[in-house]
């Protein structure tokens, strides 16, 4: 019997594919091993969004080949898609772009691995994604998702529908949707299929737990898609993350980003006004070429008065072939790393600001596993994604919402069941 060891970066697209790679070869009668030294495949689905997921994958197709040296790799991802990174990889036996994964375990040997390219859950996780739409065709101007995943491609209603609902039958009490760029979904079929459609399907299945949408761009925040949400009676999780990447407008432009500044804020706004408790999360850029002191602070203080519960900070490397490559006016690195490290502070500290406003209030918590370094307590998220630490808590909880109530906040969360 032969097997295979994993290792996933990058995204939740990613983490959904592997799932579903891993599950054809079970089902062709693979065995998936936990001990990189005792695989004969190592199957590594790689990231080259920043370049420090880039040198993360080439790291770990290394360090494989160093611990078995007999090990068969395989590279898949958005690695596969670059030809000239393709060709420095040394010692790699199977190079399989991102279209060919669904026939990935067939190419390898497994001759009974074609079965539907679906996940009936998500390996070491208590709640599941379910991949609904693939591609981007936005072309930000430091982003090479476009070139390594193509243009939209929405999957079928009812092939959403039912995997949903197998996922709810399996148990998982929460299900995240996600997408290359969610919120395009079925823009390229008919005005029956878009993303608060979905919603609205899904929203029909019975023993549905609940249900959280990943990351959103601010054009497909739409009133539609909020009402959605809003009249859900809590199913949609009141949490979204809407990427800002900077608080300037003419930053924003030279990124090729298709809103200023006022339509962010106009979105956050109306979001918050239809949407009770909602929390936000956002990924902001640092050290764009041509960002200057004041634009920076700009980003700052916008990031300060929105008080987001988390922001992902990303300090800018270039992306050989986009256009922010060819930039000139680039950013010094010391000067990256001071932005990058002000910027995740100043964020951290609004968090914390924003948990603040829920102590007292009862939360609904996925509870996940055991915080090992607290104590053993068990933690898990909100439904509008706050970590907590359940001090009372026990391993019966792991996989169930609990209602908690938030009683105190620090550098994390800790609360009490109810």
């Amino acid at each position: 019997m032969m097997k295979v060891y994993f290792d996933t970066l990058g995204c939740k697209i990613n983490q959904y594919e592997t799932q579903a790679v891993r599950e054809q070869i079970l089902m062709a009668g693979g065995e998936i091993t936990e001990d990189i030294c005792k695989a004969d495949y190592f199957i590594i689905n790689t990231c080259v969004v920043t370049e420090t997921a880039e040198r993360a994958s080439l790291h770990k197709i290394r360090k494989a080949l160093k611990d078995n040296p007999g090990v068969k790799v395989v590279v898949t991802g958005c690695l596969a898609e670059i030809p000239l990174k393709v060709k420095e990889l040394e010692h790699v036996d199977f190079v399989f772009r991102n279209e060919e994964k669904k026939d990935l375990a067939f190419l390898l040997g497994f001759e009974k691995g074609k079965k539907e390219f679906a996940v009936s859950g998500l390996f070491g996780h208590k709640r599941s994604f379910l991949k609904i739409e693939d591609g981007c065709e936005n072309s930000c101007a430091y982003c090479i998702v476009p070139f390594t995943r193509g243009k939209i491609e929405s999957r079928p209603m009812q092939e959403i529908v039912k995997e949903a609902k197998r996922l709810s039958d399996n148990g998982y009490m929460e299900i995240v949707l996600t997408g290359i760029n969610l919120g395009a979904y079925g823009q390229e079929l008919d005005k029956d299929n878009n993303l608060p459609v979905v919603v609205e399907n899904i929203l029909q299945i019975e023993n549905l737990g609940r249900l959280r949408l990943s990351s959103i761009e601010p054009e497909y925040i739409t009133p539609k898609l909020l009402d959605v949400i809003a009249k859900s009676s809590g199913r949609v999780c009141p949490h979204l993350h809407i990427p800002l990447q900077s608080g300037d407008t003419n930053m924003l432009k030279l990124m090729n980003r298709k809103y200023s500044v006022e339509d962010y804020i106009f979105k956050l706004k109306l979001a918050k006004e239809k949407i009770k408790d909602l929390s936000i999360t956002t990924d902001i850029i640092v050290g764009f070429p041509g960002e200057t002191d004041k634009m920076f602070e700009s980003s700052l203080e916008l990031m300060k008065q929105q008080r987001f519960l988390k922001v992902h900070v990303f300090s800018y490397s270039d992306r050989e072939g986009t256009k922010a490559a060819l930039m000139k006016d680039k950013v010094p690195e010391a000067e990256k790393e001071r932005r990058y490290k002000k910027m995740l502070l100043s964020s951290e500290t609004k968090g914390r600001e924003f948990v603040r406003t829920f102590i007292g209030k009862e939360l609904e918590i996925l509870v996940e596993g055991i915080e090992r370094r607290k104590n053993k307590s068990i933690k898990g998220f909100s439904e509008n994604y706050i970590k907590v630490n359940i001090e009372d808590g026990s391993e019966r909880d792991i996989g169930n919402i609990v209602k908690v109530r938030l009683e105190r906040v620090e550098k994390e969360n800790y609360g009490r069941k109810i």
